[in-house]
C-alpha cells in the first residue's frame, strides 16, 4: 500500500451480508483528491460477508485491504486491528451496516489537518431504520458544537468520525468496556489535551435496528457510567433527570422488541400481551 496515503477508512464487519457492500462502496468511492485506503476487518462472519468482500476486492485491488479474523474478537479489537494496519495519519471508523456520503473525507480532512490540536472531526448524521410495526423512519441531526464539559456528561460525537492515528495510539486505542467503545475513545483522546471540531452537514448514515448494540449498551448504562468514572478523571456522567428519561425510553424500546419477537412466534397473542402497541398498529 502507498505510503503517501493520507486517510484510512476502517470498516468492521460481523455477519453483515445485507449491508456490507453498501458500506464498502460508500468508502471506496469517495470523491477525494488525495490518496486514501479502505480497510475492512471481518470478525469471523458466518454468513456470506466474506464472499461479498472478496468480490468487491476485485474492483478495488489496490485501495481495498481485507483482514479476516481467525475467531470472533469483538468490535473494539477489530477496530484496533484495522487502525494499526492503517497507513493514513487520519482514520475513520465505520460499521458494516452504516455508510458515508461521497464527500465525507473531502469535508473532514481539511478541518482536522488544519491544526495539530484537533484530535477528532465529526459531522451530522442521519439515523434510519424500522419501527416495531415495520414502518420505516429517518431523521437527521446536525452536529452539536464541541463542548468539552458537555462531552464528559454524555456522548454527542457519532461513532463514525475522523481521528488522528497518533491520538488513537496515545489514548490506548479502542477499549472493550462492554459498550460505549466509541465514546470511550473520544474521551481518551480529549483527556490527552486534543479537541474535537464539528463539520456541518449530514455526511454519516447510521442504521438502527430495534435490538442493536447501542440498545444493549444503554441497558448497562449504570455499570458503564461507573466504569467511565473510574477510567476517565474528567467524566461526570448524565444528570439524574437525563438518566430517568433514558430509562423510560429503554422500557418502551424493550416492549417494542418483545412485540416483534412475539409477532414471529404467535401473532394471535399480540392483542392480549401488548394491547397498547397492537392498537397502534391497527390505527396507523
Amino acid at each position: 500500500m502507498d505510503n503517501d496515503v493520507t486517510a484510512s477508512i476502517i470498516i468492521t464487519c460481523y455477519n453483515k451480508e445485507d449491508t456490507i457492500k453498501r458500506a464498502v462502496m460508500s468508502a471506496a468511492r469517495q470523491k477525494f483528491e488525495l490518496p486514501f485506503e479502505v480497510i475492512v476487518v471481518d470478525d469471523y462472519s458466518t454468513d456470506r460477508s466474506r464472499e461479498i468482500l472478496e468480490s468487491i476486492k476485485i474492483e478495488f485491488p489496490n485501495s481495498l485491504q481485507l483482514i479476516f479474523n481467525g475467531k470472533n474478537i469483538g468490535a473494539s479489537a477489530s477496530h484496533n486491528i484495522g487502525t494499526k494496519r492503517a497507513n493514513g495519519d487520519y482514520c475513520v471508523s465505520l460499521d458494516g451496516d452504516d455508510w458515508i456520503e461521497h464527500n465525507y473525507l473531502a469535508a473532514l480532512y481539511p478541518v482536522i489537518d488544519s491544526d495539530f490540536t484537533i484530535g477528532i472531526a465529526y459531522s451530522g448524521r442521519e439515523c434510519f431504520g424500522e419501527y416495531y410495526d415495520g414502518r420505516e423512519y429517518s431523521f437527521e441531526t446536525e452536529p452539536k458544537e464541541y463542548d468539552r464539559e458537555l462531552l464528559f456528561r454524555y456522548n454527542y460525537i457519532p461513532s463514525c468520525s475522523m481521528y488522528r492515528k497518533k491520538a488513537w495510539e496515545e489514548a490506548g486505542g479502542y477499549r472493550d468496556f462492554g459498550g460505549w467503545e466509541d465514546y470511550g475513545m473520544w474521551l481518551g483522546i480529549i483527556e490527552l489535551g486534543y479537541r474535537a471540531v464539528a463539520v456541518p452537514g449530514i455526511l454519516f448514515h447510521y442504521f438502527q435496528t430495534l435490538d442493536n448494540r447501542a440498545f444493549h449498551s444503554a441497558l448497562k448504562a449504570d455499570k458503564l457510567r461507573e466504569m467511565f468514572k473510574n477510567t476517565f478523571p474528567s467524566y461526570v456522567g448524565a444528570t439524574p433527570e437525563e438518566i430517568e428519561a433514558s430509562k423510560a425510553y429503554l422500557t418502551g424500546r424493550q416492549k417494542e422488541i418483545d412485540y416483534v419477537r412475539q409477532a414471529k412466534l404467535d401473532p394471535s397473542a399480540l392483542p392480549r400481551l401488548f394491547p397498547e402497541l397492537y392498537s397502534r398498529t391497527q390505527n396507523k
